[in-house]
């Protein structure tokens, strides 16, 4: 069982896979974030945006499957009941994945269906995720689709989302200037289709491991909002999607510590 990271789950482990029950993240978490789509808990990531906060989210009531390793492939399945709790609020979750990985390459995909609540709505995404690693450099590159059916309660994006679909991609790069030192930058460009908007996040992530498990972080991110998008960075007290202004541009800088456990 797992106590940390907002985890709380039982599994059994066997050499035919691993099955899971309780409050689980999702594959996009478990495999995507932090070796394709730049995470953790600083400004300027992918699941940050409106419409992709799915690509890093908690679920309760789940049920999920990870099978062997076999010859680089690994595969996964996912399910989450109805929960009416105010807390983690969402209907059925059903999700696959995929990945195969070497000690260079990762290819992966993953696919999301979550059903609204209390509504005959879905929230559907898509995630396609690449990551090619040289000595000291990896790049990577991640794409996101959400197609979002109408409002329901879902645990992911706001209730109150209005029939839409949008896409996003992430490029990045990762250099290891010394085996404590890594410096990272992203571009990740958003496209609403529905609404004809769009922002781009430029970020850039220093990482200087003191020892394990203590790390110093250095994070900035400038946000660029266009035609009537509202993306943040941080929080403001605006009610548009997103949480931030149309048109109004961010700046966020960070500093920190980290515990990696």
């Amino acid at each position: 069982m797992s106590f940390f990271d907002r985890n709380t789950y039982v599994g059994l482990k066997t050499p035919y896979g691993a099955v899971s029950a309780g409050k689980q993240w999702t594959f996009n978490d478990d495999w995507f974030v932090g070796s394709v789509f730049k995470g953790g808990y600083n400004s300027g990531a992918v699941f940050k945006m409106s419409e992709f906060d799915a690509v890093s989210e908690l679920y309760s009531k789940t049920l999920k499957y990870v099978s062997p390793e076999m010859t680089g492939w690994q595969f996964g399945g996912f399910y989450a009941t109805k929960d009416d709790s105010s807390k983690n609020t969402h209907g059925q979750i059903f999700s696959g994945a995929a990945k195969y990985t070497t000690n260079k390459i990762l290819l992966g995909a993953a696919y999301e269906d979550h059903e609204a609540q209390d509504t005959s709505n879905h929230y559907r995404l898509t995630t396609l995720a690449s990551k090619y690693s040289f000595d000291k450099l990896t790049t990577r590159l991640g794409f996101a689709y959400a197609d979002i059916s109408g409002p329901g309660q879902y645990a992911a994006i706001a209730s109150n989302s209005a029939k839409q679909k949008a896409w996003a991609t992430e490029v990045g790069v990762d250099y290891a200037f010394t085996p404590k030192f890594t410096l990272s930058g992203d571009i990740i460009y958003k496209k609403n289709t529905t609404f004809k908007n769009n922002a781009v996040v430029y970020r850039t992530l220093a990482i200087y491991k003191v020892c394990e498990p203590l790390s110093l972080i250095a994070n900035v991110a400038y946000l660029k909002n266009y035609k009537g998008s509202s993306e943040s960075l941080v929080n403001t007290d605006s009610s548009l999607s997103g949480g931030g202004y149309a048109n109004q541009d961010q700046l966020s800088t960070a500093l920190g510590v980290r515990f990696s456990f």
